[in-house]
């Protein structure tokens, strides 16, 4: 679909689309080497194991983005 409006099929392609209309991204770790070039566009990326592998998988996700995002907060 991103291909189709024009735009890389990558995390960076993603973070085009919603910058400006998104202060943060999650993206795996596999695509670490684009946090500098999300970052330029003025987004917050945050990086983690993004494949979730069932239920277990979606909590620990959840909790890591859960406690990240607390962080930034100062909570």
């Amino acid at each position: 679909m991103l291909r189709q409006m024009g735009e890389e099929a990558t995390a960076l392609g993603v973070a085009r689309r919603y910058a400006g209309i998104a202060a943060s991204i999650v993206i795996d770790r596999v695509d670490v080497a684009l946090l500098e070039p999300i970052r330029s566009l003025g987004m917050r990326a945050l990086v983690d194991d993004t494949v979730m592998d069932g239920a277990q998988g979606e909590r620990r996700l959840a909790a890591s983005l859960l406690h990240a995002l607390e962080s930034a907060d100062g909570s």
